[in-house]
C-alpha cells in the first residue's frame, strides 16, 4: 500500500485516494438520477471508506428507502451505523476525560 501525503495524524493511502475519486463521481451521479439506489449506494461506500460514517448513513438510507431489498444497501447501512455508533462513544470518552483532566 503506498502512502501519498499526512494530513493532521492520519495518512491517507492510495485506497483513500480512489475512495475520494469515486465520492467525487458517486455525488455526480446522484444529482443526474436522485432515484438511483446504486448510485447512493456507491457514495454510502466511498464515504464510509473514507471514515465518513455520519454522511454514509444519509447515503446508505437514501439507497434502502429507493431499493428495500437490496442486501447490500442494507448491509453498508448496518456497516455505517456500526461505524458511527463506535464513532460517538470514542468521542464521549475522551470530551469525559479531558473533563476530568480539567477538573484535576
Amino acid at each position: 500500500m503506498a502512502w501519498h501525503r499526512v494530513r493532521g495524524s492520519r495518512q491517507y493511502t492510495t485506497q483513500d485516494r480512489w475512495a475520494g475519486g469515486s465520492l467525487q463521481a458517486y455525488r455526480a451521479a446522484v444529482r443526474l438520477d436522485a432515484r438511483s439506489a446504486r448510485a447512493h449506494l456507491g457514495m454510502g461506500n466511498a464515504l464510509l471508506e473514507t471514515g465518513r460514517a455520519g454522511e454514509a448513513l444519509q447515503a446508505y438510507r437514501a439507497a434502502v428507502r429507493l431499493d428495500a431489498r437490496s442486501a447490500q444497501a442494507r448491509n453498508g447501512l448496518a456497516k455505517a451505523l456500526t461505524m458511527h455508533d463506535r464513532d460517538e462513544k470514542d468521542n464521549r470518552a475522551c470530551r469525559r476525560a479531558a473533563e476530568r483532566e480539567a477538573h484535576e
